[in-house]
């Protein structure tokens, strides 16, 4: 069992890689299996619930098409921080650079993420996002499931 003797960094990364690759691939089927349902998406939008599979599926494909319009043609991910919470909780950090050849086509953004061990897989159960420049990515993100806007004060 992989998970054994993986650090929390090593698992983290190895998710983002896999994601990462099937979202520029056009690979939702094994995207998909990278969740757990309910999953949470925040953004400066909001955030929202999504409660099944066709739900992570709409993200996807919302997702892929803003990529596609803004010229995407690799994604460059990396794990900045990642610590066991307990022995089936991780919660991550990482940076996202989406770039078209080697000129970037969005300013870098973070996110932090909390994995479930589900058997003897990583999971994402959650990820809040903090993209400041691109209204279109956020959006995409939240095209799914159920919204809800953040109150102040």
């Amino acid at each position: 069992m992989r998970h054994t003797t993986e650090t929390a960094h090593e698992i983290s990364q190895r998710v983002l890689d896999a994601t990462g690759h099937a979202l520029l691939c056009g690979d939702v089927k094994s995207f998909v299996t990278f969740f757990n349902l309910p999953m949470e998406i925040q953004t400066y939008e909001g955030q929202t619930l999504i409660q099944t599979v066709d739900g992570i599926r709409k993200v996807y494909q919302s997702v892929r098409n803003h990529y596609q319009k803004i010229g995407v043609t690799d994604m460059v991910r990396h794990c900045v921080a990642a610590s066991h919470l307990d022995s089936k909780t991780i919660l991550t950090t990482h940076e996202t650079r989406l770039l078209n050849g080697v000129v970037m086509v969005q300013k870098p953004f973070p996110a932090m993420s909390t994995l479930r061990l589900e058997g003897i897989h990583w999971r994402i159960t959650s990820t809040s996002y903090a993209i400041e420049d691109c209204d279109d990515h956020n959006l995409a993100l939240m095209s799914a499931g159920e919204r809800s806007e953040f109150s102040v004060g």
